[in-house]
C-alpha cells in the first residue's frame, strides 16, 4: 500500500508560543494533513503526562488519556516534527480519528514539509 503524503500544520508557530508550550510540556494545537484528512495531535512531554495523571487521579481517582496523544522528550516543534514524521513511516496515523471539515482551524501554519 502507498503511503500518503504528510504535512504537518500548527496554529501558532511564533516564537513566542513556541517558548510558551516549552514550559507547559504540552502542545495542542498540532495537526497532521493525510491527503485530504486532517488529524489534530496532543503532543505531550513526559513531565507534563506524569503530572497531569497524579493530579485527575489524586481528584478523581481516574485519568482519561487525550485523544491522538503523542509523547515526545521537549514539546519543541523539532522534536515534534521527527515524531510524527517517524509514527508516519509506521503507519501509525491508521488508528487515529481525522478531524470533521468544520472542526479544522482556518487558519493554520505549515511547518513541515518547509
Amino acid at each position: 500500500m502507498k503511503q500518503k503524503n504528510i504535512e504537518i500544520y500548527l496554529e501558532d508557530p511564533s516564537e513566542e508560543a513556541e517558548r510558551d508550550f516549552i514550559r507547559r510540556n504540552y502542545r495542542p494545537d498540532v495537526y497532521v494533513k493525510l491527503e485530504e484528512e486532517f488529524i489534530q495531535i496532543n503532543v505531550y512531554g513526559l513531565i507534563r503526562l506524569i503530572h497531569d495523571f497524579e493530579s485527575s487521579y489524586a481528584h478523581l481517582g481516574f485519568y482519561l488519556i487525550d485523544p491522538n496523544l503523542v509523547l515526545v522528550k521537549e514539546t519543541d516543534t523539532g522534536q515534534i516534527i521527527t515524531a510524527i514524521v517517524e509514527l508516519h513511516k509506521r503507519n501509525l496515523f491508521l488508528n487515529f480519528k481525522p478531524l470533521p471539515s468544520d472542526k479544522i482551524p482556518k487558519e493554520l501554519h505549515k511547518v513541515y514539509p518547509a
